[in-house]
């Protein structure tokens, strides 16, 4: 069998590692390291891309980004339309809320339900004598 434990360390270092490598490099380009250059509604902007694309595939990842960038944009846009953009976050989190009620696995996760929804099950046939 996996020895799970080992495997969770492995994981973790590995993890830490790249969080620890990208941020030396983060540090190194704008050539500062304060707590200020992610403020925290970028951090839960982060998490939300991630629910919302799904966390067990790249597929996940990539629909999670677009979220990210486009939605934000698009509610603001809208918002603006409608009543002067004070309406911009309730209409993402209106979103946000839409997207985990109707796809708890992320969006990414509808293809696996649409797969399942439609994959074939064989047909027993009827013995003839």
């Amino acid at each position: 069998g996996v020895d799970t434990k080992r495997l969770s360390i492995m994981v973790f270092t590995l993890a830490t590692t790249m969080a620890g490598l990208g941020g030396a490099l983060n540090a190194l380009v704008l050539q500062s390291a304060i707590p200020d250059s992610y403020p925290f509604v970028f951090s839960l902007s982060l998490l939300t891309g991630a629910v919302v694309g799904g966390v067990r595939s790249w597929v996940g990842a990539v629909i999670g980004g677009a979220y990210i960038v486009y939605v934000p944009s698009f509610a603001s846009e809208l918002a603006t339309s409608r009543s002067g953009g004070q309406w911009a976050q309730v209409i993402n989190a209106a979103l946000l809320l839409t997207a985990l009620y109707f796809a708890p696995a992320g969006l990414a996760g509808i293809g696996a339900r649409v797969a399942r929804l439609f994959h074939r099950r064989p047909v027993a046939r009827r013995a003839t004598h």
